[in-house]
């Protein structure tokens, strides 16, 4: 009976970061900032979902941005994108909501936190606490 309701609880939490309809975002304005310099850089791996892609930090102007390259993961529900202390984003920073599951994309990291402690890049279904796909940065 235990096995049945876990397989149970495991399939809805499955299915519930699954697939569902996205709106389509513009991202033709996340250019890579001018004379930036690449500072950290790591290559998505899968998790709970197919993910792909580069990650990389970035300064430009005193700021530094972390860039998503030929980037694809599934689509879910209220995924986010954080800098973690580790792959279960038991510390972590949230950049902010996923701009779109595809495609070459910039965000701001404000603050700049310390990629040595912060070395894991997540994709996060931050509704469900599933993991989608992680690039370590070095």
């Amino acid at each position: 009976m235990k096995s049945k309701l876990l397989w149970v609880l495991f399939t809805l939490l499955f299915i519930s970061c699954s697939k569902e309809k996205e709106t389509a975002t513009d991202i033709s304005n996340d250019i890579i900032p001018a004379n930036s310099v690449e500072l950290y850089d790591g290559d998505f791996v899968s998790a709970a979902h197919p993910t792909s892609g580069k990650a990389r930090i970035v300064s430009a102007e005193g700021k530094w941005y972390l860039v998503l390259e030929n980037f694809s993961t599934d689509r879910g529900p209220d995924l986010k994108l954080y800098l973690s202390s580790n792959r279960g984003a038991a510390q972590f920073v949230n950049l902010g909501n996923l701009k779109s599951t595809n495609g070459q994309q910039v965000y701001a990291i404000s603050g700049m936190p310390d990629p040595k402690e912060y070395p894991y890049v997540l994709i996060w279904c931050q509704q469900f606490s599933v993991l989608f796909g992680v690039a370590r940065l070095s």
